[in-house]
């Protein structure tokens, strides 16, 4: 059995609800931000012999977000537990939550999940009649059952699943909590498309009802998710009155899309208006109106709404003209999600050479083997590009494909890349930005922070991909201490960095170059000047002040790793970060303008030679002769033949299900 819902995949809903209406002088302190007061109370109350089960929740909730208090798995799970121990309901049911999400233990490892432990708490807090934990239950039969063939759970187990995941969830319902109504409709509308592939039509349209009302009530109520899959019901036309003409039907859905997208800016919501918009369905056309809508969505990550987007950029309509730059762009982004169509666009890319992509015909070769991982949705029918739909795009692709094989140099090289393809994960629509710059031919320099990102225990990892910004390359090596780190680029740039050893000094002038905010900045790169004004860096920087210089030339997010340059064009620094990306916050401190970072020339050289790199700087002296009359242009147009934009992806996280309203859990209130 598919999971087939409107508009999500569903992952474990569990919800979190409120700790108490009574006056608790621990609660209204919290309530006002004073946590450090709030912690006070509930630490002197929930140590007591006997221990006060609502405050030792409270402890447990503030451990588990970091509220007052850095963010520790392992105690709150020690505070729940005591007052799960108790009896205290809220206590079992967060408790039960962080063992059926999973939780990391004192050295930052994640503990696995433990679902029949969550089962038992849940189970506990709903027999006392708690709403919360009985629709959270519900709603894990209700996942289990609907995830029963990759399951591998036997038929009878899975109808079991959903009959109490139906008893649970109507409970809830009936005291008007809008998350199981929600729920309710997904499990009701998948009936009603298991009845209609039976061909039971009658049967079908009833459960589609069902569906109809539960999803109307969660509406009613504001609940933006079920906004947008009572609208997808009456766009399709499933389990709406079928006396609804198809101009009311869409008059209905443009409702209730409009009212997720607009006023709860619901990514999904905004991706559907959108085509509405686009093709004058039961609104106005209007394509600037469709491409606004898009972009929101696109800004959000929704991969349906990046790809569409692309398209409007490639021919221009909805804006004043065809912008190829940003079609690859968000072409490129929707492929790393795993959008097939936008696949076959970045393997046509790579294949000519086309709007900003260097022509690849090994990139070509592993574009179209990713889109044709799916071939079946590729000949669906659906929209390719612009208007018109293609059949048998599958077929078409696999013949791209072969041409391109042809191309290649053997057949190790061939398999390598098949190996990339069968081996691939979806990326996450979050990636980071900064900037590298060759230091020969195939190697990379850039700092450490933009090749790793840090999980909530402040452990350190590697990104899972990277790329230039299309083209791929390997992390090679990285380092924490001196923020440094270095990339391989298969592919030959003959344009490389010249280093220059000579010390910067105070007022020396220079100039940096990079791609701050590349995502909606060109991929030209952008070049600032400025003067060095200090020799150290931040007092507590690790391992040590000396290993940066001070200037004044602007950066901003995005400018990481590019190169720092005299006024000879040769490099004397790497940047690493702004006052504002370095320093807690402060009322003086923060006021401070143009105080950015770079690490020094000797710092980079010992990291290269650690990594078996060696370079020859020029060792000439410092121009300082008619400096006002030196040509910045020149400078930058020289650093963006050796300078690149650098993105890191991470993988998406294997999720069984998946939603973006997360799970029930009981909060301080």
């Amino acid at each position: 059995m598919k999971i087939l819902t409107i508009g999500i995949i569903l992952s474990p809903l569990l919800l979190i609800v409120s700790c108490t209406n009574d006056y608790d002088a621990g609660i209204e302190a919290y309530k006002r931000g004073h946590y450090e007061v709030a912690l006070y109370d509930f630490e002197k109350r929930a140590d007591r012999d006997r221990g006060d089960s609502k405050a030792q929740f409270c402890l447990g909730y503030m451990y588990k977000h970091g509220q007052g208090v850095k963010a520790n798995d392992e105690k709150a799970m020690t505070w729940y537990t005591k007052a799960a121990q108790k009896g205290y309901a809220p206590a079992q049911n967060n408790l039960a939550k962080m063992y059926d999400d999973g939780w990391l233990n004192s050295k930052g490892d994640r503990v696995n999940p433990d679902f029949k432990k969550a089962e038992e708490l849940w189970k506990q807090a709903a027999e006392k009649g708690d709403l919360v934990a009985q629709a959270n239950l519900g709603f894990v039969y209700f996942a289990l059952a609907y995830a029963a063939e990759s399951l591998n759970l036997a038929k009878d187990k899975e109808l079991l699943y959903l009959k109490k995941a139906e008893e649970l969830l109507k409970k809830a319902e009936e005291q008007e909590l809008p998350q199981a109504s929600l729920l309710l409709g997904t499990l009701y509308l998948e009936k009603g498309r298991e009845a209609a592939d039976n061909e039971d039509f009658k049967s079908g349209h009833e459960w589609y009802k069902m569906a109809e009302k539960s999803y109307k009530a969660a509406a009613d109520k504001g609940y933006a998710q079920a906004q947008n899959d009572l609208a997808s019901m009456y766009y399709n036309g499933k389990g709406v009155a079928q006396s609804l003409t198809q101009d009311e039907r869409w008059k209905e859905a443009l409702k209730w899309y409009t009212e997720a997208a607009e006023k709860h800016e619901l990514a999904v919501s905004q991706q559907s208006l959108a085509f509405m918009y686009y093709l004058g369905e039961g609104v106005t056309q209007d394509s600037k109106k469709a491409v606004e809508l898009w972009q929101k969505a696109a800004d959000q990550g929704n991969v349906t709404a990046r790809n569409h987007l692309a398209s409007m950029y490639s021919n221009g309509e909805g804006m004043s003209e065809p912008n190829p730059e940003m079609a690859s762009r968000w072409h490129f982004l929707a492929a790393q999600q795993g959008e097939a169509f936008a696949q076959v666009n970045i393997g046509q890319n790579f294949e000519i050479g086309r709007d900003g992509m260097p022509q690849d015909d090994a990139e070509a070769y592993y574009w179209y083997g990713l889109a044709l991982r799916d071939p079946d949705y590729l000949n669906s029918g659906k929209t390719y590009q612009d208007k018109t739909i293609i059949k048998d795009l599958g077929a078409k692709v696999t013949e791209w494909r072969e041409n391109v094989e042809k191309k290649l140099p053997d057949e190790k090289h061939r398999n390598e890349i098949q190996e990339r393809v069968d081996s691939w994960k979806p990326k996450d629509s979050s990636y980071s930005l900064g900037t590298g710059f060759y230091i020969n031919e195939h190697y990379i320099l850039t700092n450490e922070h933009v090749v790793t990102w840090e999980d909530n225990k402040d452990k350190k990892h590697e990104y899972d991909e990277f790329r230039i910004p299309f083209r791929r390359v390997k992390l090679l090596a990285w380092d924490p201490d001196v923020d440094l780190a270095l990339l391989y680029d298969r592919r030959v740039n003959t344009e490389t960095a010249i280093f220059s050893s000579h010390p910067v000094d105070f007022g020396d002038r220079i100039a940096s170059f990079g791609y701050p905010q590349s995502h909606k900045l060109s991929y030209e790169g952008n070049g600032t000047s400025g003067q060095v004004s200090g020799l150290f860096g931040m007092l507590d920087t690790p391992p040590h002040p000396g290993n940066y210089f001070q200037h004044t030339a602007p950066i901003q997010g995005g400018n990481s790793g590019g190169p720092v340059l005299d006024l000879m064009g040769n490099v004397v620094g790497v940047t690493k970060s702004s006052m504002s990306d370095s320093i807690r916050p402060g009322p003086t401190i923060m006021s401070a303008q143009n105080v950015n970072f770079a690490i020094k020339f000797d710092v980079i050289q010992k990291f290269l030679k650690e990594n078996n790199i060696t370079i020859n700087p020029v060792i000439k002296d410092k121009n300082t002769e008619n400096s006002d009359k030196i040509d910045l242009h020149e400078i930058y147009a020289k650093a963006r033949k050796f300078t690149v934009p650098v993105l890191s992806f991470k993988n998406k996280d294997d999720k069984l299900f998946e939603t973006d309203f997360g799970t029930i859990d009981y909060t301080i209130d």
